[in-house]
């Protein structure tokens, strides 16, 4: 029998080639190449040659799709990049099981006349550890720990302040090549992604695939790009949040999936006419710390809907004054109750009443007989989602869709929430000759002007970037940016593109021109009213030097007016 170094035609082979192809993709994922993509499908056609018949349609598919990117010298964009990841965990996840798989024993040829002897049994294949003494290292469970990747300060302003003071510990890195070392050992409690990153998921996933308990994923988004949205469905995150982000409503939501925070008492109405149905699934939901009423008629639950102020609605598909269908859509005509959840409970295999209740209205479907763990984890997600779903119709219509701005009470509750802040800053400005401009312009003018200036400053201010109306011909905004430098130069910016061109009112073109003053809030003691007065501070300060010119709050305190500060 010949001897010698296996090749590639030997099935024993494959376990090593697959691995090995598998670590050659992790690397290629994060850092495409044409050269090394070219060296990677070389591989996979070479392992297809010798594939079986359950190895083939995976690495087919495999090959032909990272032919489609060789031959036209591209590189796959996030979405594509994750479907190569899941052919080829799922081709070479194969030829590595199928190689694995013990090999039958060939039948020895007795030789003539010579004696039968019983066969020995064949000993079962076992993995051999070539380093007796060591044992396959998983990286170390870090409940309390954060990672984020990608994640700046002028992105999520306070996120990470916000997050020391909640006690957890938090590991920040620009890059997700950069966050590898840390992962290899360590699996946080969470990992905090900027959405681009998302291309170097499937890397990460195989560093943390080990772990006893992998981190949840959260990802974050500058803009509101339906991509990202989607990719981050597919990589199953388990949040999303597109700029302008709040640090506090990030917190909170890995609080809920760390389980530091108490789950919120909601209020659910139950409707049956199944008493011992309606009590157990009351029992269920009081058991989790919720309210529960219940209501066996359909013109109970109408009334009961108005005074208890449900948060879901459970209702029965058939009860003896109405059918739950008609009962959804009774409830979500009332324009107070559009957005309230509600789930039908319906018998088994009646899909025609599944239909017209989601027509109806339902949110959910659920099929008797109940489980009370199905039962609460539809009435948790179905209730934040309505509550996630009326903050963003909430904060969408508080923004004025034609100036940009936000409304003033908004504004005043979110500046305390960037005092102490890395980088966060009040810009504030006011027009110079404020009371002869209102002579000109009228109280009319002044909504045209708040519309014009609101154009613009859309394009000097970021997304996180919070302005608004302080008051007439004075305007506000909440800032956060790396550096200094670049707070003071979008002041300069938002300076000039005050002054570069008259405001133009009903042909008329008057000439504006704006003193702008600069608070930093990341150093002192502050508190609302004392920031809104330094901010106003610093304009007075701009304005006595003869307006259309930047001031600093310290400017005006410690070091005095600085004529050559003006423009």
């Amino acid at each position: 029998m010949p001897t010698g170094p296996l090749t590639a035609t030997d099935p024993t082979s494959t376990p090593a080639d697959a691995g090995a192809l598998l670590k050659l993709w992790s690397a290629l994922s994060e850092n495409w190449t044409l050269a090394a993509a070219q060296t990677f499908a070389d591989q996979i056609d070479t392992l297809f040659e010798h594939a079986d018949d359950e190895q083939v349609t995976g690495l087919g598919n495999l090959s032909a799709y990272m032919a489609s990117f060789l031959e036209t010298e591209r590189a796959p964009n996030t979405a594509q990049l994750i479907r190569l990841d899941e052919l080829a965990r799922l081709a070479l996840g194969a030829a590595t099981d199928a190689a694995a798989k013990p090999q039958p024993a060939p039948a020895a040829t007795p030789a003539d006349n010579a004696p039968t002897l019983p066969h020995a049994p064949v000993p079962s294949i076992s993995t051999i550890n070539l380093h007796p003494g060591t044992k396959e290292v998983r990286p170390k469970s870090a409940r309390n720990a954060i990672c984020l990747i990608g994640i700046a300060e002028s992105l999520a302003p306070g996120l990470v302040a916000t997050l020391s003071e909640r006690g957890y510990q938090v590991s920040s890195y620009p890059s997700a090549s950069q966050a590898r070392v840390y992962l290899k050992d360590y699996a946080p409690g969470a990992v905090v992604m900027l959405a681009p990153q998302l291309r170097a998921l499937p890397s990460l996933q195989a560093l943390w695939s080990k772990a006893s308990a992998p981190p949840a994923l959260m990802v974050l988004s500058s803009n509101r790009d339906l991509t990202y949205r989607l990719l981050s469905l597919r990589a199953n995150a388990a949040a999303y949040f597109a700029a302008p982000l709040d640090s506090y409503r990030i917190v909170a939501r890995l609080d809920e999936l760390l389980g530091r925070q108490s789950l919120p008492a909601y209020r659910v109405l139950i409707v049956e006419d199944d008493r011992d149905l309606a009590i157990q699934a009351g029992h269920w939901v009081a058991a989790e710390g919720m309210t529960a009423r219940i209501a066996a008629y359909g013109s109970a639950a109408i009334a009961a809907i108005g005074e208890f102020q449900p948060d879901l609605v459970l209702i029965d598909a058939s009860l003896p004054d109405a059918r739950g269908v008609d009962l959804v859509q009774v409830i979500k005509q009332q324009h107070e109750h559009a957005m309230l959840p509600i789930v039908l409970m319906s018998t088994a295999g009646d899909a025609g009443e599944r239909f017209d209740a989601i027509a109806a209205g339902a949110d959910e479907v659920l099929v008797k007989p109940l489980k009370a763990r199905h039962v609460i984890g539809v009435i948790r997600s179905r209730v934040q989602r309505a509550q996630w779903l009326r903050a963003q119709t909430e904060a969408s219509s508080a923004r004025d869709p034609k100036s940009g701005f936000y409304p003033r009470s908004l504004l005043l509750d979110r500046i305390p929430a960037r005092f102490g802040t890395t980088g966060s800053a009040l810009l504030c400005f006011a027009l110079d000759d404020a009371d002869l401009l209102r002579k000109q312009i009228g109280t009319a003018g002044l909504s045209a002007l708040d519309v014009e200036i609101g154009q613009r400053l859309s394009g000097y201010l970021a997304a996180h970037d919070l302005a608004g109306t302080l008051r007439d011909c004075s305007w506000v905004v909440l800032i956060t940016r790396d550096r200094r430098e670049a707070i003071a130069q979008l002041a300069e910016r938002v300076r000039f593109a005050v002054v570069e061109k008259p405001f133009t009112l009903a042909g008329e073109a008057v000439a504006i021109s704006a003193s702008v003053g600069l608070v930093d809030l990341e150093e002192g003691q502050w508190r609302l009213d004392s920031a809104i007065t330094a901010a106003e501070s610093a304009v007075a300060s701009a304005a006595q030097r003869g307006g259309n010119s930047v001031a600093w709050f310290e400017d005006n305190v410690r070091q005095g007016p600085d004529p050559a500060l003006a423009v």
